[in-house]
Order: C-alpha cells, then sequence, then structure tokens
C-alpha cells in the first residue's frame, strides 16, 4: 500500500503511526477486508462448479504462499521467517470424502507430489527428487514428517520448525530459537540458552543448504531481460516485492 505523501509518494508503511495501536489495527482491518472479498468470490467459483455439475469431480486446494506481519516482531509485510509469515491456510476438498481438521503442520513443497498422488500420475524426471513428501499419509490419519524449512530468498533466511522449537537463521542478523510450545508467538529468543539444541539445529539447516544448491545445480539458468512499465514498477513496489 502507498499514500500520497508531500513532495510524492511515500510507502505506507514507513509512516505508520505505531504508538497507540490504531493504525496497526486499521492495516488488519483492510488485510480482513481482503479476506472477505476473496472469500466472496471463492464462494461463487464453488457455487459455479456445483451448478456445472462439476464440483464433485474436482480436486479443490486453497492455500497462500505467505502470511503477513502486523508489527508482531517490529515490522509490516512478509520478508520474514516467524509464525505470522510463514503459518499460512491449508484446505483440501476431495470429492466423495467428509471434511476433518487435521492438527498437524505440514509444508508448500508437499502439495505438488501429494497432488500427483492424488491424481495417479507417477513423475519421477530423470535425476530428479521431489524435496516434499506427500500428504496421502494424513489423509489416511497416519503421522508424516514433522521437520519443515521455510526460507526466503531475498535475504538468505531459513527456518526449521520442529514440534518443540522454531530456529531461524538470519544472515547478518544471527540466529535466534524459540521455544513453541510455551511461546507460540516466538517473541522469546532462547539462543543462548540451549547451545546443545542450537548445534543440532544448525547442523540440519546447513544440510538443507546444501540440498538446495544440489537442486539448483540440476536447472540450467537462463536470463531474459524485459523493460517493465513505470506503472508495473509502481504496482510491484506497493506490494513490496520492489524497494
Amino acid at each position: 500500500m502507498r499514500t500520497d505523501a508531500p513532495g510524492g509518494t511515500t510507502p505506507y508503511f514507513q509512516i505508520v503511526d505505531t504508538s497507540t495501536g490504531n493504525d496497526i489495527q486499521h492495516l488488519i482491518d483492510l488485510y480482513d477486508g481482503c479476506i472477505q472479498y476473496t472469500d466472496k468470490y471463492l464462494g461463487s467459483l464453488f457455487q459455479k462448479l456445483e451448478d456445472l455439475s462439476l464440483l464433485e469431480k474436482t480436486i479443490i486446494i486453497f492455500t497462500s504462499d505467505h502470511g503477513e506481519e502486523f508489527y508482531e516482531h517490529g515490522e509490516f509485510g512478509h520478508g520474514n521467517v516467524y509464525v505470522e509469515h510463514l503459518h499460512v491456510p491449508l484446505i483440501v476438498r476431495l470429492p466423495g470424502q467428509h471434511g476433518r481438521r487435521v492438527e498437524h503442520d505440514v509444508s508448500l513443497i508437499d502439495l505438488t507430489p501429494t497432488i500427483l498422488e492424488l491424481l495417479d500420475i507417477s513423475f519421477r524426471p530423470d535425476g530428479y527428487e521431489f524435496q516434499g513428501h506427500s500428504l496421502f499419509p494424513l489423509i489416511d490419519s497416519k503421522d508424516v514428517e514433522t521437520e519443515i524449512y521455510s526460507d526466503v530468498a531475498e535475504n538468505d533466511s531459513i527456518s526449521l520448525k520442529t514440534e518443540q522449537w522454531r530456529y531461524n537463521e538470519k544472515l547478518n542478523y544471527g540466529n535466534e530459537l524459540f521455544e513453541i510450545m510455551s511461546d507460540p508467538g516466538e517473541k522469546k529468543d532462547v539462543v543462548d540458552n540451549y547451545s546443545d539444541v542450537v548445534r543440532t539445529l544448525q547442523e540440519k539447516v546447513e544440510n538443507f543448504r546444501k540440498d538446495n544448491k544440489k537442486y539448483s545445480s540440476l536447472f540450467q539458468k537462463e536470463v531474459t531481460r524485459k523493460e517493465l512499465t513505470q506503472e508495473t514498477v509502481d504496482q510491484l513496489k506497493a506490494l513490496g516485492y520492489v524497494n
């Protein structure tokens, strides 16, 4: 979001008054309005599928690529690795199945192998394997992987979530550790209190980084340059994707 200010346009978040909470609540209200807007038109889409007799032939998966921070950790937006950035909805509707809530965190990289298994599609190109795992066992009420990795490519931040811990490794900012069972909002950094835990999780994150580099090397990178219009640049800035 942006607002007109003397001398031109200024990123809205830079002029938010955080002293009373009123501006923050206003942003949350606007965000809730966007959710309501989305909900309305998803309802229209699902109704159309039902009208066309397609709803019971359709797998519906609803999720999001990130959450949004409203000053819980002193910032706004979605460029970090705390719970408010990473905890997103995942709703899967399968034809002929009754709905139920699964109390288990999973990763978005699990969606591709899950969809392929749901559609009974075998897809394994030579030299490639998925980092994610099919969630089919969860659908059958079985256990799945409990360690979840998240990363932000722009600032080289990586988060590892286990059942008990959230470990964040942020380039140039140091490491953080949160005991999420007693501190679900990730407010109290206890990285200095659990050196053995930190060492174990650091090793796991380092292996994750190595795996990412290995997978990246399998793909040929081609750079395509395209001139963007000023209107497009302004839109990207307004969404927070360009500084």
